[in-house]
């Protein structure tokens, strides 16, 4: 790497020394020369929920209008208030 550090990345174990694999849970920059250098397809290795079919599972739901605010019933929990600065 540029800045001299180096970084072990496990493919079968889904993990990066840097943790923005684990964290994102899409490759990152480690994981993509680590696939090239092996020929490995980099798209193999970024999660489900980034997948278009995912994506397309969510939106097939239907989903109900909330109607009018006006005939909600009654908040009675926590509240959260913006503080002016």
């Amino acid at each position: 790497m540029p800045s001299r550090l180096e970084f072990a990345v496990d493919l079968r174990g889904l993990r990066c020394d840097c943790g923005e694999f684990q964290v994102d849970r899409i490759p990152c920059r480690h994981v993509f020369a680590c696939c090239a250098n092996q020929r490995l397809d980099w798209q193999l290795y970024v999660h489900d929920v980034y997948k278009m079919d995912q994506v397309w599972r969510v939106y097939r739901a239907r989903f109900r209008p909330l109607g009018n605010p006006a005939t909600w019933p009654a908040y009675n929990g926590p509240r959260s208030y913006r503080i002016r600065t």
